[in-house]
This record gives structure tokens, sequence and C-alpha cells, in this order.
């Protein structure tokens, strides 16, 4: 497939090929977190002035069906086949190229954005390489909220409601101030899906002292 996508994109360049033209990439890995932005980059030789008009640079994420992220051919941008997960969240920074530097830049990053990239260089030869993205969702900022469903002389009834996004899927743990499990007296009516909160209410029955209230923890 790969060898199809360079032939098929490349096709102006093919009498150019050699082994001596090649593609490299700095940080073959890049980690960060979701929602920020993040600049990939690729290198190739330019010998003396860059030749815009003979450059073409294409940017893809490898999957079963695979996703063009940014496309430049022989200078000029094309977004006409580009997935539109990546409409308007992707910036080749242009001024670079004179440089040999092939710089992507996705803002908002999503957990889908995960994966495996291909920066294809077409430039007096053809020659591409791989870049493997990670993207991670920390828990943080979790929301709770104490409210009385039922008091009697008795007990006391309580719901605890925590509120939290994050990926991968979490363990959640409950318990008290003296670090008693309870999790397992509890169900867990979690929503798990990525990119919402987690509405997690709980009824928590005979609680006499808010000081033993139980607390909630995200572990992944």
């Amino acid at each position: 497939m790969e060898n199809a996508l360079l032939l098929c994109v490349f096709m102006s360049h093919w009498h150019f090929l050699n082994a001596l033209f090649t593609v490299d990439v700095p940080q073959p890995q890049y980690i960060v977190e979701y929602g920020s932005n993040v600049t990939m980059e690729c290198r190739f030789r330019v010998n003396g002035q860059l030749k815009l008009h003979d450059l073409s640079v294409i940017w893809e994420k490898k999957e079963e069906h695979t996703k063009e992220v940014y496309k430049l051919h022989k200078g000029k941008e094309n977004f006409n086949n580009q997935h539109s997960s990546y409409a308007g969240r992707v910036k080749l920074f242009k001024d670079k190229l004179q440089f040999g530097q092939s710089m992507l830049q996705v803002t908002n990053v999503k957990p889908t954005d995960a994966g495996t990239y291909l920066c294809l260089i077409g430039y007096e030869g053809a020659d591409y390489k791989t870049i493997t993205l990670q993207v991670k969702a920390p828990y943080r900022n979790i929301t709770k909220r104490t409210v009385i469903v039922q008091r009697t002389a008795v007990h006391n009834e309580w719901e605890l409601t925590c509120q939290s996004k994050g990926y991968p899927k979490a363990e959640i743990i409950w318990h008290n101030g003296e670090h008693q499990d309870f999790s397992d007296k509890f169900g867990d009516p979690c929503s798990m899906a990525l990119g919402k909160s987690q509405n997690c209410p709980t009824s928590v029955s005979h609680m006499q002292n808010v000081d033993n209230a139980l607390q909630r923890l995200y572990r992944h």
C-alpha cells in the first residue's frame, strides 16, 4: 500500500529516483496530552535554493483506510482529499521548507489522532519515514458533590457524585478516611466514553458523620 502511494504521489519524479535522496526524522515518537498542539517533523536534503515548484509533501495517517492529513503538490497546497477529522487543524510551516524541514502542526489533539504517520517527500528523489503519535488524557479536575438523600433518626443517606474526563479507561476505587476499600459495595454506573464526563452517582447508606465520607480514586 505504501509503495503504491509513493508511486501515485511522486509519478512526476520517477525519473529522479535514486538511493541518495532520503527522508529522516529527528524524533520518531511524540507523546502529547489531549487538547494540546503537536508539531511533527521530518527532514530532507536541499541543495542550494529550494525549488518550491518541484517539491511535494504528503502527511498521512496509517490505518485500515489511510487518512490524508496534509498535501503540498508541486509547491501548492491541496486539501481535496484531506480527511474531515483534520480539517482546520493542521498547518505546514512553509518557511521551514527551504531548510529541508517538513514541520506539520496538529492543533487540539484528539485521542483518535494517536497512531502512525507517514511523511512522504518528493524532491529530486522520493522517500518517506514513519512517526508515532501517542495521546495522553490524565484524569484531572475531579468535581465532587455531596447531597443528603434521606435523613432519619436512625441513619443518614448520602449520594456522592464525581465527574472527570480521562483516557484510557480508569480503575475506579471508593475508600473511606481510614483507607478501607468500599468499591465492591457499589455498582459502577459511570460512562467511560472518551471525551465525555464520567458522571458517577452512588448512594451510600448509614453514614453517621461527614468525616467518614467516602473518596473516589481514578487510576489508570
